[in-house]
């Protein structure tokens, strides 16, 4: 199954002998006997649409007609010594990548065109559409040493992992509510199956559910939700703005710092960031109800700081006074933008419907929103933790439906991979990049020690 196959706007001009694409000619240059690729009259592709799994490739075939010369059914096209100087290019680069000999490779989901030109102007033209199908069935199937990118990693708190992000490096970026010291997240970086390499702290930020890493040459920018309030228990949460900071290690940082992102009247607002497709991702919850909003981030990034004022709880910890009252930030007002994305999740009712778990996080990748819940068990061994992945369109219909992370149903194979052996794992983050699906789990056994997990398919 294609899980995209109703995106795909393949046109089929005509097929050549029931076999071949024949894509529309332009008005041909004038004829010369200058050079060979002038001679070019038409070209036909083997097939008139292509399906891939992210991470796949598949080598197109054409047949290109000369003046005064015949196709045959097996004289296909010499791509690699490509006599006639043909062109290849591909309509949405974040979904399929074509190099000079033909060859594509579905880089995220969604679709693309692409394109073969002459260089008098004959073109044509195949539709590739790139799904997740494969990751899929990895994510239904059971625990296997493959998916295991990093395990039972110890944070520098004994407390539970809210996220994670991985960057273009392979390291790790966990962000961790600093244990008794509620008014605080660690954002840590490390290497896979490595004890933290450095972190900095950010205060009265929130409860950082969610997170993404902005790379910027060797700079990193960590996008998390920003002024949470304090609530009765000592816990912040209820977050109103988003902030985007530079990760430095050693640094503490308070509420307001780096640049602040605002949607009046929002609470619990959390990012996900896709810098190659240009989009900044939203969500915003209240009881039963999750929000998205998608903007482009180059518009984010561009809008002008103003100043609000916030009504806030904090305070009470590190020798400071707790208040409730006014705060003045400088922000960037998201709701300047017109999003090119936006819809609404309701709570599931029923433990089959999207929502009904724990929101664990979510991601947005190329216009795709990949949508995580789940739930730990009560670290006793007698029922398996839960976790679903599901992915929604910019509409919030689901691009694939609702699924079942099976690594995390055998307890047994918890057990003997030495993970865990009460089989606790709670879904904690997910990121859809570098052409794999990352999802993060938190572990705990009889020892009750918190250790951070990634798998990736």
């Amino acid at each position: 199954m294609n899980i995209l196959r109703k995106y795909s706007q393949t046109r089929i001009v005509s097929l050549l002998s029931g076999l071949f694409l024949l894509a529309t000619t332009p008005t041909f240059s004038s004829c010369s006997d200058d050079t060979e690729e002038a001679d070019v009259l038409s070209i036909l592709f083997e097939k008139s649409a292509v399906g891939l799994n992210v991470s796949g490739s598949e080598q197109l075939r054409i047949k290109v007609i000369l003046p005064g010369k015949g196709v045959s059914q097996t004289d296909w096209y010499d791509l690699a010594a490509n006599p006639q100087g043909l062109v290849w290019r591909s309509g949405n680069e974040n979904a399929v990548h074509v190099d000079a000999q033909g060859v594509v490779t579905g880089i995220g989901t969604g679709n693309a065109p692409i394109t073969v030109t002459a260089p008098n102007g004959v073109y044509a033209r195949t539709s590739v559409s790139v799904s997740n199908d494969a990751i899929f069935e990895r994510l239904k199937a059971g625990l296997t040493d493959e998916i295991v990118y990093s395990r039972g990693v110890q944070l520098v708190r004994n407390a539970v992992m809210q996220c994670f992000d991985v960057d273009s490096k392979g390291e790790i970026y966990y962000v961790q509510i600093a244990g008794t010291d509620a008014h605080e997240l660690h954002v840590i970086r490390g290497a896979a199956n490595e004890a933290p390499a450095d972190y900095m702290t950010l205060r009265w930020f929130g409860h950082g559910t969610n997170m993404a890493v902005e790379e910027q040459g060797n700079d990193r920018y960590i996008w998390i939700g920003s002024n949470g309030n304090k609530l009765d228990d000592g816990s912040y949460s209820q977050n109103q703005t988003v902030s985007r900071v530079k990760y430095e290690a050693g640094k503490t940082l308070d509420c307001c710092a780096g640049e602040t992102f605002w949607l009046e009247g929002k609470r619990n607002v959390h990012p996900a960031v896709d810098v190659a497709s240009d989009m900044l991702a939203i969500t915003a919850s209240t009881t039963g109800v999750r929000d998205f909003y998608v903007y482009r981030l180059s518009e984010a990034l561009a809008l002008p700081e103003s100043e609000v004022s916030l009504t806030v709880t904090s305070g009470g910890e590190d020798g400071t006074q707790e208040t409730t009252g006014a705060r003045t930030v400088k922000v960037r007002k998201l709701d300047q933008l017109k999003p090119v994305g936006r819809f609404t999740v309701n709570t599931g009712k029923t433990d089959s419907e999207v929502g009904y778990y724990d929101f664990q996080g979510f991601d947005c990748t190329n216009g795709i929103i990949y949508f995580y819940e789940g739930v730990g068990n009560d670290n006793d061994g007698k029922k398996a933790s839960v976790a679903y992945v599901t992915l929604l369109d910019l509409t919030g219909a689901q691009a694939y439906p609702r699924t079942k992370v099976g690594a995390i149903a055998d307890m047994q194979a918890l057990t003997t991979a030495g993970i865990t052996s009460t089989g606790y794992m709670e879904a904690e983050g997910i990121k859809m990049k570098n052409g794999s699906l990352w999802l993060g789990f938190a572990s705990k056994s009889t020892d009750d020690i918190r250790r951070a997990n990634i798998f990736r398919y």
